[in-house]
């Protein structure tokens, strides 16, 4: 498990040593040439601020992995701490998912797309942030007829995870469904979602009609706190 650690040590090392390699070896060469000196310094200290960057970004992804092994090796220990006024029963877990209700259709190049703001809660009615695989279906429903299928795709857990959206608009995922042969006069597409949890296992589903004309924010809907309904 610690080998990742001292290869990204190794790798840091050697990208902190580079400057001075490439100082010592290149400059004669860059000044022996047509380019003046003060540009050829100018670009060396650009190089060496491209390398301190990415090295201080090494960094930050060595104390993340450093923390989660530390998360993990706490899991695999065969004592576990004992918090006073801990109930396992009420560890934040997904117990169900909404669609936000600025949920709709966007008008895209390509043609009409469902964006849809998923919004998984705990059991309080709390937004959790998840990894999971999401399976998406959007049908027309008329009666006397079948279901007319507008739309479905799964995103897979790492696509799901890259979905993710802290912003002025709310925390959510959001989940781009195009659609294809939609009615002329639709006005909704009802759209299932199924979420299943990559920790636990556990599914959980909500449908609802999501608005097949691109909102205006005129007639945007009001957003409400995330929570079951």
């Amino acid at each position: 498990m610690r080998r990742p650690l001292h290869d990204l040590r190794i790798t840091r090392i050697a990208l902190l040593l580079l400057p001075a390699f490439v100082a010592a070896g290149c400059m004669p060469q860059r000044i022996g040439g047509s380019t003046p000196v003060d540009q050829v310094i100018d670009g060396l200290r650009q190089d060496n601020q491209r390398l301190t960057e990415h090295a201080a970004e090494q960094d930050r992804k060595l104390d993340l992995q450093r923390r989660h092994i530390e998360v993990l090796e706490q899991q695999i220990a065969t004592t576990r701490p004992a918090l006073a006024g801990v109930n396992p029963a009420d560890l934040p877990r997904l117990v169900g998912v909404k669609f936000d209700d600025l949920s709709g259709a966007v008008a895209q190049p390509e043609g009409l797309v469902l964006r849809l703001y998923v919004q998984p809660f705990d059991q309080q009615g709390r937004f959790i942030v998840v990894l999971a695989e999401a399976k998406v279906q959007a049908v027309w429903l008329q009666p006397g007829a079948a279901p007319a299928v507008l739309g479905q795709a799964v995103f897979h857990a790492p696509e799901f995870d890259r979905a993710y959206r802290d912003l002025f608009t709310g925390t959510h995922y959001t989940l781009d469904l195009p659609l294809k042969n939609v009615p002329a006069g639709a006005a909704a597409a009802t759209v299932k979602l199924t979420l299943t949890d990559a920790a636990t296992g556990a599914t959980v589903t909500c449908e609802a009609p999501i608005p097949l004309a691109p909102a205006t924010p005129a007639t945007a809907p009001a957003r409400q706190p995330p929570g079951p309904q």
